[in-house]
This record gives C-alpha cells, sequence and structure tokens, in this order.
C-alpha cells in the first residue's frame, strides 16, 4: 500500500522499484515459509494419528506451532491487501491496454518485451494482493492457497522485472558481453603462446 501510494504522488519509478522489490521479496518468502508450515502441520496431525493407532510409543511429537497468518494479519492488514489488489487489478488492465498497443505497433522488440513485463510484475503485484486477502478467508486450505498466491505472485513479479531489466539495456549487456569474450580470448591466446613458446 505504501508502495502504490508512492506511485499515485509520483515518486521517481527508481525509488518505487527497489521499495516494491524489498516489499516483494519479504511477502514471497513470508508465502512460502505459510506453506512449509502447513505442511509441518498436517505431517505432525499425521504422525499423531498413526501414534494413537499404535500401543507401542506413549510419547506424542511436539506438534509444531502454526505460524498462522492470524498473528501477522490483522484486519488493517487484510484491508491493506484488498485495496492493494484492487490497486494492481487496475494497473495490470491499464498495463495490458498499453501493451496491446505497444505489440501493434512498430516499436522495437525490446520495447515490446518490456511492456510485456509490466503486464507480468502487475499481475504478480495483483496475485501476492489477492493471496493475503485469501489467507485471512476461515476456508479449510485457505491459508496453503494463499500462501501459493504470494509466493507465485512474487516469482512473477521478479521475473517480469528481470526481463524488463534485460531487454531495456539489452545493447549494453551484450556490447559488455561481447567485451568480456573478448578480453577471454586474449587472455587465452597470450596463454597459449607463452605455453608453446616453451616448446619452441
Amino acid at each position: 500500500m505504501f508502495v502504490n501510494g508512492m506511485k499515485l504522488a509520483g515518486v521517481d519509478e527508481r525509488i518505487t522499484d527497489s521499495a516494491e522489490g524489498v516489499s516483494n521479496l519479504k511477502d514471497g518468502i513470508q508465502g512460502y515459509k505459510q506453506i512449509k508450515d502447513t505442511k509441518n502441520v498436517r505431517k505432525s496431525s499425521r504422525a499423531g494419528r498413526d501414534i494413537t493407532k499404535s500401543s507401542k510409543s506413549k510419547k506424542l511429537p511436539k506438534l509444531s506451532k502454526p505460524v498462522g497468518m492470524e498473528k501477522a494479519l490483522s484486519k488493517f492488514n487484510v484491508a491493506t491487501a484488498a485495496l492493494g489488489t484492487a490497486y494492481s487489478g487496475y494497473e495490470t488492465y491499464n498495463n495490458l491496454q498499453t501493451a496491446s498497443k505497444v505489440m501493434d505497433s512498430n516499436a522495437s522488440g525490446a520495447e515490446k518485451t518490456a511492456a510485456a513485463a509490466d503486464v507480468g510484475a502487475s499481475a504478480g503485484n495483483t496475485l501476492m494482493s489477492a493471496g493475503v486477502v485469501t489467507s485471512a478467508a476461515p476456508i479449510p486450505g485457505a491459508r496453503v492457497a494463499g500462501g501459493v498466491m504470494v509466493a507465485g505472485g512474487a516469482v512473477l513479479w521478479g521475473a517480469s522485472k528481470a526481463t524488463k531489466y534485460v531487454a531495456k539495456n539489452w545493447n549494453s549487456i551484450k556490447d559488455t558481453g561481447k567485451k568480456a569474450w573478448e578480453g577471454t580470448k586474449n587472455i587465452a591466446k597470450k596463454g597459449w603462446d607463452a605455453v608453446t613458446g616453451i616448446f619452441s
């Protein structure tokens, strides 16, 4: 929500992208942990059932504490995530319209790739925000589904941002790679000349 507010206020894109990256990384990690914690609880409950069926063991395994979204999510966070979902959905729609125009134009391949990457990034944001809202729903499996949505949205956002960066900077990346290759070839040639010079 903070990042969306910065975007609406017209703050420089480099600052908002950095803030968004940190926020999305944190959200993606939390989504992954949520999935992992839910799996641990399920494994522990199965182990408990197996032990109660068997009379050989009298000691029950320790159940892992559910690191619930209940603690992390207050009503304010759910409302903020709902607003974030709406804003990101609107941004995705606008980016889709822009990308459609760019695809139909005479724009370069890099510009078309960057436009498509913007759609992916905003769709990733939408998924992450919707995942937080889904996690708070009092429905069995909602926490896992929400965690998957948050983690998947973070991956989509990160891949889209990386794709856009490469598309926008392809010429300089290509030039740097070419220079590095030429430098490597020169070093290899000098090394080869030095080795063959010993035997001549």
